[in-house]
């Protein structure tokens, strides 16, 4: 058995559930449609043997394919196995991988399956968030490491002027005793 059998042998109950149908399938890929959602399963069998899984609305193609990551980490951060991501060089693993997978679409991705646009708008900002997030975590890091120069070199002044363009809630307690030394130097002098 090659791969989109075994995806269509494992997702063809979800599949007709929510309506959605096969639209393409080649041996490292499978393509479900409904005429709301478009459910892609991928599978890389030549290098990372990675599975990747996505959902999108058909109704809006501007926007980006949902990965299974983001619907895991929207829906339910804290489950115990992340099932976002996955890798496996035979098909048995992959089998038992499909199994947790459906199991989450069709008790946490329901309104997805469906092809609600408001779910899908609300991982969409979701997502931009986790973006932000993630953008301004490693701007403070260069602005921390920048500004722990100055520390070392003992000009506060310049250590202030860094430290006070990041987020107070990116400050852990020791830089804000640093800010707090640092004022102290600088006010001193």
């Amino acid at each position: 058995m090659n791969f989109s059998d075994l995806a269509i042998s494992f997702f063809n109950d979800l599949a007709m559930k929510y309506g959605l149908l096969i639209m393409e399938k080649s041996k490292s890929e499978i393509h479900f449609e409904s005429d709301k959602v478009r459910l892609r399963i991928m599978y890389d069998f030549q290098r990372s043997f990675e599975v990747n899984i996505n959902l999108s609305l058909r109704a809006r193609p501007n926007l980006l394919p949902i990965p299974l990551r983001d619907l895991v980490m929207y829906k339910e951060p804290n489950l115990i196995r992340d099932i976002g991501d996955f890798q496996s060089h035979d098909l048995s693993g992959v089998s038992e991988y499909f199994k947790e997978v459906i199991n989450f679409l069709d008790n946490y991705c329901a309104s997805f399956l469906r092809g609600e646009v408001a779910e899908f708008a609300r991982i969409e900002e979701f997502r931009q968030l986790k973006a932000e997030r993630y953008t301004k975590g490693k701007e403070f890091l260069l602005v921390k490491k920048k500004a722990q120069q100055h520390w070392d070199r003992k000009d506060f002044k310049a250590f202030l002027d860094s430290m006070l363009l990041v987020d107070k809630s990116y400050l852990s307690e020791i830089d804000q005793q640093k800010i707090s030394y640092a004022r102290k130097q600088v006010d001193g002098l």
